[in-house]
């Protein structure tokens, strides 16, 4: 976080710093839901994969990924619609930095599903092997 804020000190200024802190704690929210479920499902998948019930860890794994989907869909929606009033949790009426946070959540939220999914997936492979 400290590396990212110099950066964006660095390139530009710091309304740019506070846009990207209110960028990067909304995803942060997101990221903490999905590694959620992805430590929730790990040991349901560990335990069925020891018990060699193949298709109840298919059936987690794309429950989880599922879900995960329709949770990061949900905030992308959230999130592009209403970018205004996720702002203002942050920095209340701050006109200023209202459209520098809204540039930078139309540059990023969208690779939001693939953020949970990477998540989902790269805990299961741990917890199968």
């Amino acid at each position: 976080m400290i590396l990212h804020s110099k950066a964006f000190l660095l390139v530009g200024k710091p309304i740019h710093v506070a846009a990207y802190g209110i960028v990067s704690y909304t995803e942060a929210f997101f990221y903490l839901i999905f590694e959620g479920i992805a430590l929730g499902t790990q040991p349901l998948i560990s335990f069925t994969t020891g018990a060699d019930l193949k298709e109840r860890v298919t059936k987690f794994r794309n429950l989880a990924f599922i879900i995960t989907l329709l949770i990061a869909v949900i905030g992308v929606i959230t999130v592009y619609s209403i970018p205004e009033i996720i702002i203002y949790i942050f920095a209340e009426d701050n006109l200023a930095l209202q459209p520098e946070a809204i540039k930078g959540i139309s540059l990023y939220f969208w690779g939001l599903p693939f953020e949970g999914l990477f998540v989902i997936s790269r805990s299961n492979l741990l917890s199968s092997n």
